[in-house]
């Protein structure tokens, strides 16, 4: 529980920190996000290609809760204004509400890498996305690997 706590206490600090921000509707976007996990999406956008991003919400297969950040590196794609595609890295914080066997697999840790696409809307501070998780498992049942992805919207300010 005390890592958990310092997970999100050194999250936060970094999306409050004090960044420039340029290209985007605006420096923060906080949002909905509909895969794994289903919730709630916040990105702290820092300077034109740079962003960090959590996501908290639930797991659709198990009901259990999720907490995910990422750095991620933005990339302008070609002849198409407003569309970026995006890489990063970063962990996972899991829990479950499911037993296997004779395990009950309550709490699971790991690192993560992310691919995807987000597009900022000209006209409105509104943008959507669309992503791939590949996570590796470290604590509970190191080195499996699970594939997640997810679409949302976030609203710019």
């Amino acid at each position: 529980m005390k890592s958990i706590f310092l997970l999100i206490s050194i999250l936060l600090l970094l999306l409050l920190s004090k960044t420039e921000m340029y290209g985007q509707s605006g420096t923060w976007g906080l949002g909905l996000r509909i895969g794994n996990p289903t919730g709630i999406t916040a990105k702290k956008y820092q300077g034109a290609s740079n962003a960090l991003e959590v996501a908290l919400g639930t797991n659709y297969n198990s009901g259990g809760f999720e907490l995910l950040a990422h750095y991620l590196f933005h990339f302008p794609v070609s002849n198409a204004p407003g569309l970026d595609w995006y890489y990063g890295f970063g962990g996972q914080v899991q829990t479950h509400d499911r037993k296997e066997g004779n395990r009950d697999d309550d709490f699971e840790m790991g690192a993560d890498g992310v691919i995807g696409l987000e597009y900022v809307f000209s006209n409105a501070p509104v943008s959507i996305f669309l992503d791939g998780i590949l996570f590796l498992e470290i604590v509970d049942d190191p080195f499996d690997l699970d594939l997640d992805a997810g679409i949302g919207v976030r609203y710019n300010f």
